[in-house]
């Protein structure tokens, strides 16, 4: 049975909460999901040739597709016979190559049923590839993972001592603490959006928060509209609602994106053509919102999810005449608009944007978390809505955690007040990170073209070649981890651009530009 409900509140429909699982037990042959033909092989594959061994290269760029997630866990893979024939390889080239993969327990074959892909080892959207790295110190450009602040010791010294009070109650508060609660809901006020802690749900995290969002208001095939590159852990949530993606290209807010051959750009969903910002709106431009708003109304979506402000990975950030436009439209379109405010704060040139929920949100619906500003192990992040989602959020969440961990959330209202002492001193840091990589970068690749963002964790690198999965692969080999453009984008477009994430210490980042140069160099020599 299913029931729908309008926006403001979430359209909901009602499904089998074990649609999605995958098994893979001992002595089990996993299930098979879907299959991926030949010719989609050799489009995930892209161009796969290195200078290392056929097999090898065939090898580490389906390893690469799998952890980008462009292939999905429980796809039979084409067999050896046909995907030989389709890369112009010998049978005992792609039989090594598969046995390579079941080697690093990817995939898994049985005579008669086939090679199929298996769940990666641990859960999230940064799972390392399964590749072997080099023997070179490893450097993870992969994830926006900052380390902890100073504070964090005492602060969870601190919030051990508040916690008192509570070893007398059952320690749970499934919509939160109220004391963080309204500490959130007066830092929305504060930027001019009125919101009391009614409003506030304090989730184990952003990721959980667009979960709780997705499982509440999308069912099986129902379509979910994206930004194309976007936040991995969104396209994560809404496939595993077995949900169908429907993305919409956003490009960096950059002077000169360079133009690729038209055969690419039809297939990479993410740089349409070459853009110039007007000089007069210094703001950004990188999403289309009359093409946004076409969409919308052609895939009739249950969700929208947008990351308006340092958008991950390309870093745009919307002008606040497109805020104003964007909530204009969301009011018309009857469908509840997710906006990811994680990287809100993380403002490394100017101020920080005028919230894109104005003070009459409607149908938009935001979400955060402290993961960057402070830790990603301090798992609290929270959804601003109407008190009725909030209440249909709490509804969902009992099939999943119940309630945020309650000593967690004291050392964020600790941690709450230092945010203005100590962001600063990390914002610089992150700074000097984003310009020495980029430098490093454009000194050893002066081919590519690397965006300069007004903000967030990443640069997104536009490599002019569809070889990001190649590159991928060559560069773990040397020890470095970057995050192929196809595992970003909903439909597995994207193989001409990596994302590079710059929080790791000065030294990495160099030795990791010129590893990239070095893989880059045998990319390209093949």
């Amino acid at each position: 049975m299913q029931t729908t409900v309008r926006a403001p509140s979430l359209r909901r429909q009602v499904h089998s909460p074990h649609s999605g699982l995958v098994g893979a037990l001992d002595g089990v042959a996993p299930a098979v999901l879907g299959r991926l033909s030949p010719r989609a092989a050799v489009r995930v594959l892209g161009q796969w040739r290195t200078d290392v061994p056929t097999y090898v290269a065939i090898a580490d760029a389906f390893a690469a597709a799998l952890q980008a997630g462009v292939v999905s866990p429980g796809t039979l893979l084409p067999g050896e016979r046909e995907l030989a024939r389709v890369l112009r390889v010998s049978r005992s080239t792609t039989a090594a190559a598969y046995q390579r993969l079941r080697d690093a327990g990817v995939v898994s074959s049985r005579v008669g049923s086939g090679t199929v892909t298996l769940p990666h080892p641990a859960a999230g959207p940064a799972t390392p590839p399964p590749l072997r790295l080099g023997d070179d110190d490893p450097v993870d450009l992969s994830a926006a993972v900052p380390s902890a602040p100073a504070g964090l010791a005492d602060a969870y010294r601190a919030a051990v001592e508040q916690a008192g009070p509570l070893l007398a109650s059952p320690g749970l508060a499934p919509r939160g603490v109220d004391e963080l609660r309204e500490l959130v809901a007066a830092r929305y006020t504060a930027r001019g959006t009125p919101t009391s802690a009614d409003e506030i749900l304090v989730t184990s995290g952003a990721q959980h928060a667009i979960s709780l969002v997705v499982r509440a208001g999308v069912g099986a095939r129902d379509r979910v509209v994206v930004q194309s590159p976007t936040y991995p852990g969104a396209l994560a949530a809404a496939r595993a609602a077995r949900a169908r993606l429907v993305g919409v290209p956003t490009v960096p807010d950059d002077d000169a994106v360079p133009r690729l051959p038209p055969r690419y750009l039809a297939r990479s969903g993410c740089f349409l053509e070459s853009r110039h910002r007007d000089a007069a709106d210094p703001d950004g431009h990188g999403l289309d919102l009359a093409g946004l708003a076409s969409v919308v109304g052609r895939a009739d979506p249950r969700l929208v999810f947008l990351v308006p402000d340092f958008h991950a990975p390309t870093g745009s950030t919307l002008s606040a005449g497109q805020r104003v436009e964007l909530r204009e439209r969301a009011r018309s379109w009857d469908v509840p608009v997710v906006v990811d405010e994680t990287l809100t704060d993380v403002v490394l040139d100017g101020a920080v944007p005028e919230p894109v929920l104005g003070d009459r949100p409607g149908p938009l619906l935001a979400v955060g978390s402290l993961a960057k500003t402070v830790w990603p192990g301090l798992r609290v992040g929270w959804v601003r809505a109407p008190r009725r989602v909030v209440d249909r959020l709490v509804e969902v969440r009992t099939a999943d955690d119940v309630a945020t961990p309650v000593v967690e959330q004291l050392v964020a209202v600790e941690l709450w007040a230092r945010q203005a002492h100590d962001l600063p001193g990390r914002l610089s840091g992150w700074r000097h990170g984003r310009d020495v990589l980029r430098a490093a970068l454009r000194r050893e690749v002066p081919a590519w073209h690397v965006a300069r963002p007004r903000g967030g964790l990443s640069l997104w690198v536009a490599l002019g070649e569809p070889r990001a999965h190649a590159l991928a692969s060559a560069a773990a080999r040397r020890g470095v981890l970057v995050a192929p453009g196809p595992g970003l984008t909903p439909d597995g477009a994207g193989d001409g651009h990596v994302r590079l994430t710059f929080t790791a210490d000065e030294g990495s980042l160099r030795s990791a530009a010129t590893r990239l140069g070095a893989a880059w160099a045998e990319v390209t020599r093949a």
